[in-house]
């Protein structure tokens, strides 16, 4: 090959080269999709000036439903007395939102007084939170056991819980020698002599007698309960 002809396949190869990351550079992400805003479709409605969450009931302690953007508007179908909680339709659902937060369009005054729905929900505080895990007891079979129809050895054996399984007891016996669980879902009894106490106390657990039906416990204190490994 001639000087000549090197040289232009070197100018060729560097050209090449060089085109490469232009071209990488020249490509760009695709731009994320737009969420299309929430419209209204009658003349009274709320649109949102901030991002705001939607709640179940007319105040911050009831549940988040979900979020508006800004722009978002909802129809309004109630209010308070006191104007400062909107009910609005939100994707087909019940919800509240503080007026402070959205430029109402239309006669606020024609919507009607409304309150909480029976689907508003209050959040649980940290206190209520530590109660209600404090009032859940949980077990755990200290071996494969048996889950009995009945709170005795006699009973017949719905299913056998494997060990480490965690339950949560819904009912005890009222020597507390028993208690009541769902596995799989069934329901039956468990010996408590077979199970370890992880979480809870049996006391807090309601007393079921051989009916099915809840007792109310006595104000004598119920006996311990006693290991009955045959269960």
């Amino acid at each position: 090959m001639s000087r000549k002809n090197m040289t232009v396949v070197g100018m060729l190869v560097c050209l090449l080269f060089a085109a490469v990351p232009a071209m990488a550079q020249s490509s760009t992400p695709e731009p994320a999709p737009e969420v299309p805003l929430l419209t209204a479709s009658t003349e009274l409605f709320a649109e949102a000036n901030f991002l705001v969450n939607v709640r179940s009931g007319p105040s911050t302690k009831y549940t988040v439903l979900g979020k508006v953007h800004i722009g978002d508007a909802l129809d309004i179908s109630g209010r308070l007395a006191n104007n400062t909680w909107l009910r609005v339709n939100f994707n087909g659902h019940e919800g509240w939102v503080s007026a402070n937060l959205f430029a109402v369009n239309g006669e606020l005054g024609t919507a009607p007084e409304a309150e909480a729905g029976p689907n508003a929900e209050l959040r649980q505080s940290a206190t209520q939170t530590v109660v209600t895990k404090l009032n859940t007891i949980v077990v755990i079979p200290r071996g494969n056991t048996n889950l009995r129809t009945t709170p005795t050895t006699d009973a017949d054996v719905l299913v056998i819980v494997p060990f480490n399984t965690e339950l949560t007891v819904t009912g005890r016996t009222a020597n507390n020698n028993w208690v009541r669980v769902t596995f799989n879902d069934q329901t039956g009894w468990i010996s408590a002599g077979v199970l370890f106490f992880a979480q809870g106390n049996i006391a807090n657990a309601p007393i079921i007698d051989e009916n099915g039906n809840v007792v109310e416990p006595t104000s004598q204190p119920a006996p311990q309960p006693t290991s009955a490994p045959s269960a």
